[in-house]
């Protein structure tokens, strides 16, 4: 488990070509950072539209994704708003940067052979600031990268990738199918609630233990 004085290594960009690559169930091809956040945001954006809640997105509406990841909603976004809308996404971490610009290739292809029309998407490699600094160190977790931060508080963030894991199990979306998953589910079934909690937070852990160091550009408009 990694202590609290570990030092993430740093880490150089990494062009799309280089990153893995997938199919989505609704047969979009795309390059993505962490295989396990694939299955969890196609879900979250595309089944369960989690992140429409609370949005009231109609053609023609621009949209502002800060912190884009590989960009599955801002595709979604695209598709809603129709090529009258615009799409704007800000993502600076190089290698979710790489992958986003791939996927949005990948999309107009997708949308083309779909019949859709969706909004042209520009992408900015630099993260949302008060406009007080032009650059920021940024935690980044290769096993769960949905979860890197410019503010890395260790044990927050295992006891959300936690809570994923807990949830996931039942459907293991975004867990690949292994003895050791279905030995984990068999435990969640037998084990006490406590035990299983600290079985759950102690892989997390183990998830987190390999991370790196980003160093990105803000945006330092402050707009």
């Amino acid at each position: 488990m990694r202590s609290a004085s570990h030092q993430p290594a740093r880490t150089q960009a990494t062009a799309w070509q280089d990153l893995p690559k997938t199919r989505l169930p609704n047969g979009l091809n795309i390059r993505y950072v962490s295989r396990r956040d694939v299955a969890f945001l196609y879900r979250e954006v595309y089944e369960e539209q989690g992140y429409l809640k609370g949005l009231s997105l109609k053609r023609g509406d621009t949209v502002l994704d800060v912190g884009a990841n590989i960009g599955l909603f801002a595709l979604r976004a695209a598709e809603t708003v129709g090529p009258e809308g615009r799409v704007v996404c800000m993502e600076p971490i190089p290698n979710a940067a790489a992958a986003l610009q791939h996927n949005i290739l990948s999309h107009r292809d997708w949308c083309s052979a779909q019949g859709l029309s969706p909004a042209e998407i520009t992408v900015l490699s630099i993260g949302a600031s008060d406009g007080m600094q032009a650059s920021a160190t940024f935690t980044c977790y290769p096993d769960a990268a949905g979860w890197s931060t410019m503010q890395p508080n260790h044990a927050e963030v295992q006891d959300g990738v936690a809570i994923y894991l807990r949830n996931s199990l039942g459907t293991q979306a975004g867990l690949e199918g292994s003895l050791l998953i279905s030995l984990a589910s068999v435990l969640q079934r037998l084990l006490p609630e406590w035990l299983s909690q600290k079985l759950f937070r102690w892989y997390a852990g183990r998830m987190l233990s390999r991370s790196t160091a980003v160093v990105a550009l803000m945006d330092i408009t402050g707009q």
